[in-house]
């Protein structure tokens, strides 16, 4: 269960940063948690895509800022197993919440 809830807790603000990424409306980037609101240099420095993906500010700024250091397959392989979804053992969309009234996901 402690995996499970680590995913989840892991899993959920994710999901709405994908969601704000995918259409950038003020009310979901209002949803984000703080660490996840995008920073200026994320927003005005050419970057791999996955970089906005990392759950940290401060790591998306020093990822962005040392792409020498951090744009490589090795780095991205080790961050995202390190997130353990690697073996997530349920579907890909029963970490989401759908409004059964909208059909909106939260």
């Amino acid at each position: 269960m402690a995996r499970l809830t680590e995913r989840i807790a892991i899993f959920a603000p994710l999901q709405t940063m994908i969601c704000w990424l995918v259409r950038p409306t003020t009310e979901r980037r209002a949803r984000l948690c703080e660490d996840y609101v995008p920073r200026e240099r994320q927003l005005t420095t050419p970057h791999p895509q996955w970089f906005d993906l990392l759950l940290w500010g401060s790591l998306r700024e020093a990822a962005i800022e040392r792409q020498d250091l951090y744009a490589t397959d090795e780095f991205q392989r080790i961050y995202f197993d390190a997130l353990r979804l690697v073996n997530w053992s349920y579907q890909p969309l029963d970490g989401q919440v759908t409004d059964p009234q909208t059909g909106h996901v939260d």
